[in-house]
């Protein structure tokens, strides 16, 4: 079974490219429940997992985190299973038995996670998946501030959303400097959508499988309408692809907006042929404590809108990230 992930940053296209992905009849690419960064933190609430009913416990809390999802896996997970397929007792183990699971459950030959911050976990997925394929997905900056600041999910300052954008291009081109060409493919936002049938083509041939041009339909796929209906953030997938939907920018940010992004970000633009349209200070920038204190207040208020402003997609988003909190309850009880 062949494991791919996608990396980078939200809100740059990864859901449009796992819905194509997932349309190939060799390939199985469900929604993220975010396995790895939503449970690791929790790992020391339930002891030593290389007991039986610590590992239990640990499966069962992970399937019940995918039962959550916003989107519903199309498979019913079987916790004992899991456990007799995990080919260790780790959090990775399993990661690998429930996708491996979820594959077998659509006969694919391969599974992709797309779970972008796993980035953050590739020394252990190297040493569990040693082939594993990275599709490093990314979009310019500034295109991103302005789906953030939409967006349920996030940061909304653009101070913050580009600190966030800088370290996860960060981590990513780190990963691609240490990894084999046939092993890391290299994917922009705006080539995607511009055109998407020789990208895809291209990224087949990556992969290791025949392009299919049902991909290019994902928009009439069961799954783009369930999509499309529980959230904002996935309502253009029910659509055909939106040609030349990037530089938004220019007209939705300030100039002085556009001139902090690209201050921040510029080596990162640069390395992905992202151009500046203002003129570098390449002294770093500073702020002051109380301008720190007003971007966190002006961002917090902007997410206390954005909740408001989308009522029922936060209340799903809380159900799914309440199993966390359940967990740390039930075992801090025992």
């Amino acid at each position: 079974m062949q494991a791919i992930f996608i990396i980078g940053e939200q809100r740059s296209g990864s859901n449009l490219l796992r819905m194509m992905l997932n349309k190939h009849t060799a390939i199985a690419a469900p929604h993220p429940p975010h396995i790895l960064q939503r449970i690791h933190p929790l790992l020391p609430y339930f002891g030593d997992i290389q007991q039986e009913k610590p590992f239990q416990a640990l499966v069962q809390a992970t399937c019940e985190l995918i039962a959550r999802n916003p989107i519903p896996w199309d498979i019913a997970l079987d916790p004992a299973y899991i456990v007799q397929q995990s080919k260790e007792r780790s959090l990775i183990g399993v990661f690998d038995a429930i996708m491996t699971q979820y594959a077998q459950a659509q006969e694919a030959s391969t599974w992709v996670c797309k779970s972008m911050q796993n980035v953050y976990f590739a020394s252990e997925l190297e040493s569990f998946f040693p082939q594993a394929k990275y599709i490093y997905l990314h979009r310019d900056p500034r295109d991103v501030v302005v789906s953030f600041q939409k967006a349920i999910i996030g940061e909304k300052h653009p101070y913050l959303i580009t600190q966030r954008w800088v370290k996860l291009q960060k981590a990513c081109i780190a990963l691609q400097h240490q990894m084999p060409s046939d092993r890391f493919y290299t994917l922009s936002y705006q080539n995607l959508t511009n055109d998407p049938q020789t990208t895809l083509q291209q990224l087949c041939q990556f992969i290791g499988v025949s392009f299919e041009t049902n991909m290019l339909d994902y928009h009439h796929s069961a799954e783009a309408h369930k999509a499309a209906s529980v959230s904002t953030l996935w309502e253009n997938l029910e659509k055909p692809i939106i040609p030349d939907n990037s530089g938004k920018f220019k007209k939705a940010l300030s100039p002085s907006t556009i001139q902090l992004i690209e201050q921040l970000a510029h080596p990162e633009m640069r390395h992905l042929a992202y151009e500046c349209l203002y003129p570098i200070n390449h002294q770093a920038l500073s702020f002051t404590e109380k301008e720190l204190l007003q971007i966190q207040q002006t961002n917090q208020a902007a997410k206390a809108h954005i909740k408001q402003q989308f009522k029922e997609d936060h209340q799903r988003r809380q159900y799914q990230l309440a199993v966390l909190e359940e967990i740390k309850n039930l075992i801090d009880k025992k």
